[in-house]
């Protein structure tokens, strides 16, 4: 299981809106995705993704002592990882 989470910043609503940053959490193993717009990629609208995962699907768990990886900013973003 590896269950990625990422906002992407893009003129959503065509200047006809305020900015806004669409938030996405994919599945790799089963394909489930959960997507929310939000104000700002922000901890609070990660957090508010993973609660919402979390009730629709469960926590992702990494069983064997693996666990959350984060990606670093230069490399692949602001997106999470969460390996099992």
């Amino acid at each position: 299981e590896q269950v990625q989470l990422d906002g992407s910043h893009h003129d959503w609503f065509e200047g006809r809106g305020k900015p806004c940053v669409l938030m996405g959490m994919i599945d790799d193993a089963t394909g489930r995705v959960l997507a929310r717009v939000e104000g700002s990629e922000t901890t609070a609208s990660a957090m508010s993704m993973l609660r919402r995962w979390s009730l629709a699907y469960g926590l992702p768990w990494a069983p064997g002592g693996r666990g959350l990886a984060a990606a670093a900013p230069e490399d692949h973003g602001s997106g999470l990882a969460f390996v099992a």
